[in-house]
């Protein structure tokens, strides 16, 4: 982007960087970060019919990203995708887990694990 585009704005280029991975950067909670973030499951021509863990995050997901409850959807995608990687046999990175805890204390939830990505669907 900052090569080919002339694209210079570190938080653009670093959501761009860091959308798919849950790794350490200064911009990580940004919500230009968790949109590029949703938009990996909620772009409009993915087919997740055949993945029914994604279909139903999706159709959720949608639901609290469109009301901006941003917070809530960031839970229910990590939450998710934890839960997906999982059910494939990928080992998932421990700072997805972090991020899931964070975002349960903020949401005030005070089980991470029995969470709102349990109860939205």
């Amino acid at each position: 982007m900052q090569r080919e585009l002339g694209v210079t704005d570190e938080l653009i280029l670093d959501a761009i960087k860091t959308h798919t991975y849950y790794g350490d950067s200064q911009f990580f909670n940004d919500p230009h970060c968790w949109c590029l973030r949703f938009s990996d499951i909620l772009e409009p021509t993915r087919d997740w019919s055949g993945e029914h863990l994604l279909l139903k995050c999706a159709k959720r997901l949608k639901e609290l990203v469109y009301a901006r409850r941003m917070a809530e959807g960031a839970f229910l995608q990590t939450g998710t995708l934890i839960k997906w990687y999982k059910s494939k046999g990928v080992p998932v990175h421990p700072n997805m887990d972090r991020v899931k805890q964070e975002l349960a204390a903020k949401l005030n939830k005070p089980d991470p694990d029995a969470a709102l990505s349990e109860r939205v669907f």
